[in-house]
């Protein structure tokens, strides 16, 4: 059954779950607490060993419609987050992370908003690990895309999984979903290249910014800082899962691609460049630092190939602090 007595669509919440109990209960209030119904909670717990799988049992009691998995064995939240979205039953599915807090209006303002959208997302409120105001949206560092703009993921992304609703349908073109990039900037550039994005502008969730969350504006990294050819072949994945696509755009990301794999081992990368000239708006539309640079300084960046950053990159590993500032 994919909807209510009243006629209104069943929407399922795909909650993924790992050592979460320091938050997780705030989170699931505000999940009761909507006002849309029908509803139906499918919460995926990925092998936790704190209280988190016991906050979720009990939790399962209050919910109408509800589907617990324990994972035996950790799979990391990438392949968690496609098992959740795989066993939604709605016409609408909602990703939910542990951490955040959602409007009660979130759901059914989405849907109000929806139309014939395939993915419609809104705006986020970072708030601190203590749910206090940080003055910021997500909006205010990211430009929030509608329409159908499957270029504009090749290199950065604003639809946030936790304030996205997608339509059930989608899956059928995301899934499986590639290594290599985040579930939510696949799924932002399936919907783009197969329908169109719909942007609400109000802030429905409390995105909370903390030292042990995967967020991309607080990172998790080591701490160890990556060459540039390191830096450059991370995108490899991603721009090679997007070109097996059929988009709009695919046979632009399939050379973008090849381009920017031959870099690795050039000198000079004159095509790569060149590429990036002409499709500069689109390729940088989620950043407004570098749309509203001239289409020429932003495409002089790729003309150096990665032996010729690399050569420059030792140098300065070989020279003194005092020596780098001096050559600038």
């Amino acid at each position: 059954m994919t909807a209510g007595s009243t006629g209104a669509p069943l929407v399922s919440i795909a909650l993924c779950t790992w050592n979460g109990e320091r938050y997780l209960t705030a989170q699931l209030d505000s999940l009761l607490a909507q006002d849309h119904q029908p509803l139906e909670l499918v919460a995926c717990d990925d092998a936790s060993s704190d209280g988190t799988w016991d906050i979720l049992q009990n939790y399962a009691l209050r919910f109408q419609r509800c589907r617990l998995v324990r994972n035996a064995v950790k799979l990391g939240v990438h392949a968690n987050f496609q098992q959740a979205l795989s066993l939604c039953q709605g016409e609408w599915i909602a990703p939910c992370d542990q951490d955040d807090i959602w409007s009660p209006r979130k759901l059914s303002r989405l849907l109000e908003e929806a139309a014939d959208a395939t993915l419609v997302y809104c705006d986020s409120q970072l708030v601190d690990g203590q749910g206090q105001p940080l003055g910021e949206r997500v909006s205010d560092r990211l430009p929030m895309l509608a329409g159908a703009h499957p270029l504009a993921f090749v290199f950065g992304n604003c639809v946030s999984g936790h304030a996205a609703l997608l339509r059930r349908s989608l899956l059928a073109a995301a899934l499986p979903m590639p290594e290599g990039l985040y579930y939510d900037e696949w799924l932002a550039f399936v919907a783009s290249s197969v329908g169109t994005l719909r942007y609400v502008d109000e802030a429905l969730v409390q995105f909370r910014q903390h030292e042990s969350n995967l967020s991309r504006f607080t990172g998790t990294g080591d701490g160890r800082r990556r060459s540039p050819l390191e830096m450059h072949a991370s995108k490899s994945p991603k721009l090679a899962a997007m070109a097996s696509f059929p988009s709009p755009h695919q046979a632009v990301i399939a050379r973008l691609g090849q381009l920017w794999r031959d870099r690795e081992h050039e000198w000079l990368s004159l095509s790569l460049a060149r590429l990036m000239f002409r499709h500069h708006h689109e390729l940088t539309l989620p950043d407004p630092r570098l749309n509203r640079q001239p289409a020429s300084r932003y495409a002089s960046k790729f003309i150096w190939g990665m032996r010729t950053k690399m050569a420059l990159w030792r140098m300065r590993q070989r020279l003194r602090p005092d020596q780098v500032r001096a050559a600038g």
